[in-house]
């Protein structure tokens, strides 16, 4: 699964060895985007995600970073999406 991170960038976290990813496995670290742009944009992606069926942990939502949410790939590593600070 590619997410689009700027344009004609992606990111693609991927793991080709299946029998580690499960569920059960602990996720102790993540990966966090920063983009550039006002709360709208956080949105934007949130939107065109959702659109692709990426797995969302979190709906949009004020914290002390700004405007996120949070996505997971699909070995269950948190994505954290919000503005640079």
């Amino acid at each position: 699964m590619a997410f689009d991170v700027a344009p004609g960038v992606l990111f693609a976290p991927w793991t080709r060895r299946t029998e580690h990813a499960v569920s059960s496995a602990p996720r102790t670290s993540k990966l966090g985007l920063m983009i550039t742009g006002p709360a709208s944009t956080v949105d934007k992606t949130f939107t065109s995600w959702v659109s692709q069926c990426v797995h969302i942990a979190t709906e949009p939502h004020g914290d002390v970073f700004g405007h996120t949410f949070a996505a997971t790939n699909p070995d269950g590593n948190l994505i954290p999406v919000s503005p640079v600070d």
